[in-house]
């Protein structure tokens, strides 16, 4: 799970229920994360739910250095 292996609270994870339109889930997303990042620059990770990653570890390297 997402939440697990980043360490994210699972309330700040947002799934969009029906896949026909991520505008609306993203958009939802970056306001949630200005809102909540008081003063620091919020950092947004949006991704398809179809991806496959064969190298978690070189993945998560990619993010943190994004």
């Amino acid at each position: 799970m997402v939440a697990q292996q980043f360490g994210a609270d699972l309330s700040s994870i947002i799934l969009e229920p029906v896949g026909r339109n991520a505008a609306p889930p993203i958009a939802l997303a970056a306001f949630d994360a200005l809102e909540s990042a008081a003063d620091k620059a919020p950092l947004l990770l949006i991704m398809a739910a179809d991806h496959v990653i064969n190298d978690v570890a070189a993945f998560h390297a990619a993010v943190e250095v994004a």
